[in-house]
């Protein structure tokens, strides 16, 4: 929950509205029922003017003690150890937390790579074959879920259950 007042308890969360990792964030904030002052951050990124952010990134999660948390994923493991108690955003069994951190590493390093090689594409070839690869990866990746899926016995509202 986004708060329009600073509590130096709340986390500050600096994002850019329209990337997909800052959304992500913004999820894994509003499934743990976080109370954090939300600033949108418009950067440039050659210069943000606030120094601590020179060699940052977006997004960024400044927390409690100061600390300044980046990179999406590290941020949203931050978020599922410091607030398990309130949301199970990951699962308790080391197993299947092993399995959802597979799942996203070969999203992030394969799927997602290859999405930002066909924005940046002139080629026609080229995104011809990118948009060729990335279906064929969106077919494991989903054959990779549905098998998790059926493996999970525990029902609930997310593919891994509660």
């Amino acid at each position: 929950m986004a708060s329009s007042q600073s509590d130096e308890n709340e986390p500050t969360f600096y994002e850019y509205p329209i990337s997909p990792f800052s959304q992500s964030v913004s999820i894994a904030l509003a499934e743990a029922d976080v109370k954090y002052d939300y600033n949108e951050f418009y950067v440039n990124l050659r210069y943000s003017g606030k120094t601590w952010y020179l060699r940052s990134e977006i997004p960024t999660l400044r927390v409690e003690d100061g600390t300044l948390i980046t990179d999406w994923l590290s941020i949203i493991e931050y978020i599922a150890d410091r607030f398990a108690d309130r949301a199970a955003l990951m699962p308790r069994d080391p197993l299947l937390r092993a399995r959802v951190r597979s799942l996203i590493h070969f999203y992030d390093l394969g799927i997602r790579t290859m999405f930002f090689q066909l924005l940046c594409a002139t080629d026609p070839a080229e995104q011809n074959m990118l948009k060729g690869e990335i279906c064929w990866e969106l077919k494991g990746f989903n054959d990779l879920l549905a098998k998790q899926r059926q493996c999970n016995a525990e029902e609930g509202p997310y593919f891994l259950g509660k």
